[in-house]
């Protein structure tokens, strides 16, 4: 959850409204009850769409204006407090307790002429370690996004093997974030998501048996072989195996463990995938994403362990290797249609400023893409308050 600041103006995120519509869809909320509380005169505002998920999204971002009703309250909170006695006694009323809360806090800080610049002790994350924002999520690299998205979207039989490489500055974390966040959503077509942690008990995977183990750890039922485990997570839907490290890319990737990852990938899941589709006992198919972490490679240059697993996957029987080129810094084109596609009224001055900022980050040694993203989020949070809030 968050919340952002302008001149003393307090809103909820996007990203957390996101997390909010997709909450109350998943709970099956009824759109009208959650409008229980909210005056008609600011419903009546709202565009109609026809997806659930847009629909809620749209509403949210609606209330999440700094004006107050009619009478006096904020639309926001009271949608939020009819969202929490909707949701009673499920694990989704916690997620929008939660969220009320904050505003709440948050509203009262600025009441009084404070900013809460970080959560309680109670609520913050590991030290060090900052919420990403809306930009620097959406911005992860649009081309491998697509990729992986549309070709996910066919309703075929393939099973597909994702390769997601990039140096530390790209912050591979967001990507894989991104997945765990909007991919269904993105998708359109449920995939049942299996999270294949490398640490287990505290204890790092190398070889292809520990693999295999941390990835039954992650399934469905959570014991079992391998065919069980593969047929049982694809009996209702797609699924999306997400290897992964401490929530982050595979890092430390030397010839050793790449070969272990071949024999993982080629010899003990390519076998049992060919043998159950053959005998017809898999239902839907099993996708793959890896993630790994390696040095800056010269331009123009695969990392040469991407290489050796890229070029081993290829050969395997039944799954498919669909390239990803590497996660690099999002281009000018890419941070413009962000930009304009998330502000339809966007202006010139705005562009000209994202513009000159994404020329001087990409000139910058170092730059990250959270860095490059959040300082986008920033320049636009300030041209929504000078163009839509202050004055009204």
């Amino acid at each position: 959850m968050g919340v952002w600041w302008a001149s003393g103006l307090v809103m909820l995120t996007n990203d957390t409204l996101r997390t909010l519509a997709k909450t109350a869809v998943d709970a099956g909320l009824d759109r009208a009850v959650l409008f229980a509380g909210v005056a008609h005169l600011v419903r009546a505002t709202i565009p109609q769409t026809g997806r659930p998920f847009d629909q809620m999204y749209l509403d949210l971002c609606a209330l999440n204006k700094p004006d107050r009703g009619p009478r006096g309250e904020h639309p926001l909170i009271e949608w939020l407090k009819t969202a929490e006695w909707a949701a009673s006694d499920t694990p989704e009323e916690a997620v929008f307790r939660s969220a009320r809360l904050e505003l709440e806090r948050a509203l009262d800080a600025a009441k009084k002429g404070r900013r809460l610049d970080v959560a309680p002790p109670s609520e913050r994350g590991p030290v060090g370690e900052s919420d990403p924002t809306h930009t620097s999520i959406i911005l992860d690299r649009i081309t491998q996004w697509s990729t992986l998205v549309e070709r996910c979207k066919q309703r075929d039989t393939e099973h597909l093997v994702f390769l997601v490489h990039g140096s530390m500055e790209q912050d591979i974390h967001l990507f894989l974030r991104r997945i765990q966040a909007y991919f269904n959503e993105a998708c359109q077509w449920t995939h049942s998501h299996l999270k294949v942690e490398r640490t287990k008990d505290g204890t790092k995977a190398k070889t292809a048996d520990e693999w295999k183990r941390c990835l039954v750890a992650g399934s469905r039922v959570r014991r079992g072989d391998l065919d069980f485990v593969l047929k049982e997570q694809a009996a209702k839907e797609p699924a999306l195996v997400v290897f992964n490290e401490t929530d982050g890319p595979i890092r430390g990737v030397d010839k050793a463990l790449a070969m272990e990852l071949v024999k993982l990938l080629c010899s003990q899941i390519d076998p049992v995938l060919a043998s159950l589709s053959q005998e017809k006992k898999l239902k839907h198919p099993v996708r793959f994403v890896l993630p790994i972490e390696h040095p800056a490679a010269p331009v123009g240059k695969m990392d040469p362990w991407v290489d050796l697993l890229a070029s081993a996957i290829s050969r395997a029987r039944c799954l498919r290797l669909i390239s990803l080129p590497a996660l690099e810094l999002p281009s000018w084109a890419d941070v413009e249609h962000h930009i304009r596609q998330d502000n339809s009224d966007v202006d010139l001055p705005l562009i000209q400023a994202c513009k000159n900022l994404h020329s001087k980050a990409l000139a910058t040694a170092g730059t990250t893409l959270q860095s490059l993203g959040d300082a986008l989020d920033s320049l636009v949070n300030e041209w929504k308050e000078t163009n839509h809030y202050v004055g009204r």
